[in-house]
């Protein structure tokens, strides 16, 4: 069964795209992922101008300069909370949960009050620089190849203050 013939996937194949934008904002998209969205010539599909599948992703959406930074700070303030049975974080899982309150009316993911936006970049900054001094002394931790399927038990991405 190919990935867009699931359920999650059949009615809104962008979300897996986008769920993969996601995962490559926050470094968990192995290359090879990347390279074979590139490969699926998305600009035919989503009729875009754009040709990098992760620009063509941000036309579609209509996705604002800042999205990056959106998600980049919640995985970091919230990416505790994403944890597979291992304890190791799940990028997957957190996609998934960003990308269903991205798709929500009303969703306050990307506007910024005054300040927020440089808070944001700080807090990126910092979560940045302790991961380089961990994986200087630890290396690199796992990441998990396959999403979780219940929705139930998982956490909720924190977006207070922002809004799509």
């Amino acid at each position: 069964m190919s990935a867009l013939d699931h359920p999650r996937y059949k009615e809104n194949p962008i979300y897996l795209f986008f769920e993969s934008y996601i995962q490559d904002v926050i470094g968990h998209l192995p290359e090879e992922e990347s390279k074979v969205i590139q490969d699926m010539s998305l600009q035919r599909v989503f009729k875009t101008k754009a040709v990098d599948w992760k620009s063509v992703i941000r036309e579609t959406l209509h996705l604002s300069d800042t999205m990056d930074i959106a998600i980049q700070d919640l995985w970091f303030r919230n990416r505790d909370g994403f944890k597979d049975d291992a304890g190791r974080s799940d990028p997957i899982w957190f996609s998934q949960i960003f990308t269903d309150k991205f798709m929500e009316d009303g969703s306050k993911v990307d506007v910024w009050p005054p300040g927020a936006l440089d808070a944001a970049k700080e807090r990126i900054r910092l979560a940045k620089e302790k991961d380089r001094a961990e994986q200087d002394g630890a290396g690199q931790p796992a990441t998990r190849s396959e999403s979780k399927s219940e929705a139930s038990d998982k956490p909720q991405a924190e977006a207070e203050g922002r809004s799509r």
